[in-house]
């Protein structure tokens, strides 16, 4: 058995901030438990376990920029804020979870914390009065007290996967009780992975279910040999650990507690696997994109013929909720919302789910390493964003002059700086690189993000067959599909700072469209209403020193 550094973390993590002696509550006050989680997290570096020591720090190594870039409290710490933002993106980027309490924020200024994450209030009641506290004393959090929190949460979510396990044993008739060989476990890690990514832990205790299951897994042959080759790897992993470390006799057979080690491995990469996936969605819709802009007209979008993993049958009232469908000069779909919509979310249990990472959250690591600051000087941005590639866009380039404008724009809204985890800087970031960054649209409800608010959103019939004709007159009248300006992308004048206590949009809230070539029309109208104001008020001063019979007192105005 592998040892589990994220198990002792937990363990030394919850004695230490949490627990009850004598009927009274044995939380300590957060100044006092800081400390004490560095020295949970230094025993656990200093320990001769080396997937201890590589755990924690592919766990520091993955939050270090993110962390270095959040603005910090005047203690230097991380307020509520920001860590709920390390938290959540150190789970996208490298597992591809969402977790049930860190939902996407949807652009509000209202968000909820990490101590109001459903699993930690489950299953840790302890670390959530301990987050409050922290709340409360605004002490914020160290990078070291993060990395704990990350690791604490990462080992209760490994911990769920432990359900589907029981039930992928139930469903081949295997008592947990029972030694298993080689053969039998690939049945039950196979069981394992087919009920991830098909069913829930209820339906496959019974026979005919699962046996469902396994058929719909075997439809696509691609996607099946992935589930065979993922299962193999992990088991193989463990296997060859096992020989090189174990002292038993009977390394030909595997107890149960042996399986959950395996089971905790492929949990832990389920996420990345599933981007396969995640990549033939992206694929196909970028070879739909008629300009580049990273949109498809959303008669393309139904008339797409099926393919084996996935369809394109969203309703367009599901697609405008998500944020996923821009309506500034016909229907649309953005390929980076729909890409990292819930229905594209697999895995679902009652904590969390597995869905599509879009490739900004490695743009957004990337740019963080690079700056390590809230803040960076329009010129900076500019210069490592011109330098950053994409699986889309290579580099170096030369960006687009009305995109160089609007950063400069931004940054005048800021004092000269851009916050980079603003929500202005994130729509600029979409237009950079369309199908990689999620459009920033303004959600009112952020629960219509996660995967369990919706059943089945999909169109009618009827309503496909009406966009698709819609789109293919579209494109007769123009001849083909006109290319769409830069400047003249959607853009929407609110700023929502992500990670920063206290601050609330700086600029008034508007769902109007907003483009550069608006801007210079509002500039020339203004400036046309200006001249006749001007005109109108030296006529009106003439005709009143006329009035007074050319007196040689003069009232000069101030024009």
């Amino acid at each position: 058995m592998l040892p589990s550094m994220l198990s002792t973390c937990w363990s030394a993590f919850a004695s230490t901030v949490g627990g009850t002696r004598g009927g009274h509550s044995n939380v300590t006050s957060f100044e006092e438990a800081t400390p004490k989680l560095r020295d949970v997290l230094a025993t656990v570096l200093q320990s001769s376990d080396a997937a201890a020591v590589q755990r924690a720090d592919a766990i520091r190594a993955s939050a270090v920029h993110t962390y270095d870039a959040l603005p910090k409290n005047d203690l230097g710490r991380l307020a509520p804020k920001a860590v709920r933002y390390l938290v959540q993106s150190y789970f996208a980027k490298e597992h591809g979870w969402l977790i049930n309490g860190l939902e996407p924020h949807g652009n509000r200024d209202n968000v909820t914390d990490v101590h109001d994450v459903q699993i930690l209030e489950d299953k840790a009641p302890a670390v959530v009065e301990s987050l409050l506290e922290a709340k409360r004393s605004n002490r914020g959090l160290t990078l070291d007290d993060a990395v704990a929190l990350m690791a604490t949460l990462e080992q209760l979510i490994f911990n769920e996967g432990q359900l589907h396990l029981h039930a992928a044993y139930a469903s081949n008739g295997f008592a947990e009780t029972e030694a298993l060989g080689e053969s039998h476990v690939h049945d039950v890690l196979t069981s394992f992975l087919i009920i991830t990514k098909y069913g829930d832990s209820a339906q496959p205790f019974q026979s005919d279910a699962h046996a469902h299951l396994q058929q719909k897994a075997r439809m696509p042959r691609e996607a099946w040999l992935m589930i065979l080759e993922n299962e193999q790897q992990a088991f193989n992993e463990f296997k060859l650990a096992r020989q090189q470390t174990s002292n038993r006799s009977d390394t030909e057979t595997y107890h149960f507690r042996d399986v959950s080690d395996i089971v905790s491995m492929l949990v832990e990469g389920y996420g990345k696997y599933q981007q396969i996936d995640c990549g033939w969605v992206k694929r196909d819709l970028v070879s739909l994109d008629p300009d580049g802009t990273g949109r498809v007209p959303l008669g393309s979008f139904y008339s797409h013929p099926p393919n084996p993993h996935f369809s394109f049958s969203e309703s367009p009232g599901y697609l405008a909720e998500i944020g996923a469908l821009d309506e500034t000069d016909g229907k649309k779909v953005r390929i980076a919302n729909y890409v990292a919509g819930p229905s594209n979310c697999v895995a679902e249990s009652k904590y969390f789910s597995v869905c599509c990472l879009t490739g900004c959250e490695n743009l957004m690591a990337q740019l963080e390493a690079e700056v390590r600051a809230p803040m960076a000087s329009p010129e900076d941005l500019l210069a490592v964003v011109s330098k950053m590639s994409s699986p889309t866009v290579q580099a170096p380039r030369q960006l687009p002059e009305g995109l160089i404008t609007r950063l400069h724009l931004v940054a005048q809204h800021h004092d000269g700086v851009v916050p980079i985890h603003g929500r202005l800087f994130s729509q600029w970031l979409h237009h950079a690189f369309p199908y990689e960054c999620p459009f920033p649209q303004i959600i009112e409800d952020s629960s219509v993000l996660m995967p369990g608010y919706w059943d089945h959103p999909a169109a009618s019939p009827a309503d496909r067959a009406m966009h698709i004709e819609s789109t293919t007159n579209d494109r007769k009248e123009d001849g083909g599909m006109a290319a769409t300006c830069d400047a003249d992308m959607p853009w929407i004048e609110t700023e929502v700072l992500h990670a920063q206590e206290g601050k609330t949009s700086k600029l008034p809230g508007t769902n109007m469209s907003f483009s550069h070539s608006d801007a210079l029309r509002m500039a020339i109208q203004f400036a046309l209403l200006s001249s006749i104001a001007l005109v109108s008020l030296r006529v009106a001063v003439s005709g009143v020193r006329a009035l007074r019979g050319g007196s040689k007192e003069k009232h000069e105005l101030p024009i």
